[in-house]
């Protein structure tokens, strides 16, 4: 599952989700849910916790078809 359309699901907002993962601001999170940067290992564990799976590290990369 993308983090845009779990964050969607769950109706939280950027700015909550960086307290949450401990990310610098919402700023941050927006970049990765809009798929303009990759979150570096620490915040990808994070992510993974906090969405208790639904988000994984390859939901971050695109596959060319």
């Amino acid at each position: 599952m993308k983090l845009s359309a779990y964050l969607a699901d769950k109706r939280i907002g950027f700015a909550e989700f960086a307290r949450r993962v401990d990310a610098a601001n919402a700023g941050v999170v927006q970049k990765w849910a809009l798929g303009h940067r990759v979150p570096r290992p620490k915040y990808m564990k994070a992510i993974v916790r906090e969405t208790e799976g639904a988000v994984q590290p390859n939901d971050f990369l695109e596959v060319a078809e």
